[in-house]
């Protein structure tokens, strides 16, 4: 049975996001769907000086772009400001990686669209906990006319991914399940499972009116070995 797993590429997600990859063979970043810039997609918040301070990427233009067609803003100037950041609060030596990323995607001579910069990003993060899941974008799945007129047809959408890599088992997050019921979970043509993220949930730090650490902060407060160990544990 091949499991599927499917999320749009956010910004610093929080441990469970990694937890879901790991338990997936295959996952897909969906990234040819509309962006919002208030949402996970753009922005996150940090603890600074026992402060939450939220943190978004400046998108150029209408918000009516999808995730893939969204251009950051005054790059250069935002990814210096995101260095000088992380250098100065994420200082675990798990950590230093992160910082030569952003100061790598500050040198190259290329602007990054938003999947594109989440992306590079979350990558870094499932390479840190050696995570071995297969990984695709939506985007480079089907031809552009594949696609045209599906943005918005969420459930469709689904079917058509987990299908076009021969996926018979969609794990799918736990926050899916209403829409997903409305439209009937005897039409998806493949086994369907909610996710709950039991390991993120208990090693993670919730905090009310915000939501769920993100995964500096965890790897910043607990260390890579002893997230590997709690979140991955092995049967």
């Amino acid at each position: 049975m091949t499991k599927i797993a499917i999320m749009q590429p956010t910004f610093f997600p929080w441990l469970g996001y990694f937890e879901l990859i790991n338990k997936v063979d295959s996952f897909v970043f969906l990234d040819d769907v509309e962006i919002s810039k208030q949402s996970w997609q753009t922005r996150n918040f940090f603890l600074s000086n026992e402060q939450h301070n939220w943190i978004s990427i400046p998108i150029r233009g209408s918000s009516s772009n999808t995730i893939i067609k969204a251009e950051i803003n005054r790059h250069a100037l935002f990814l210096r400001k995101l260095l000088k950041f992380t250098q100065q609060n994420f200082k675990h030596n798990d950590l230093v990686g992160i910082n030569k990323l952003i100061h790598q995607l500050l040198n190259q001579q290329e602007e990054l669209n938003l999947a594109d910069f989440n992306i590079k990003l979350i990558k870094w993060f499932i390479y840190l906990f050696d995570i071995k899941t297969t990984i695709y974008r939506s985007s480079q799945l089907f031809d552009s006319v594949d696609t045209v007129d599906r943005v918005h047809m969420k459930d469709e959408k689904i079917i058509d991914i987990v299908q076009k890599i021969s996926g018979n088992h969609y794990v799918a997050a736990a926050g899916s399940k209403n829409y997903m019921e409305k439209f009937g979970l005897k039409n998806y043509p493949f086994k369907v499972e909610f996710f709950n993220y039991p390991n993120a949930k208990r090693i993670s730090i919730f905090y009310d009116g915000y939501g769920f650490e993100n995964v500096l902060e965890s790897i910043n407060r607990l260390g890579i070995e002893k997230i590997r160990k709690e979140l991955f544990p092995k049967s």
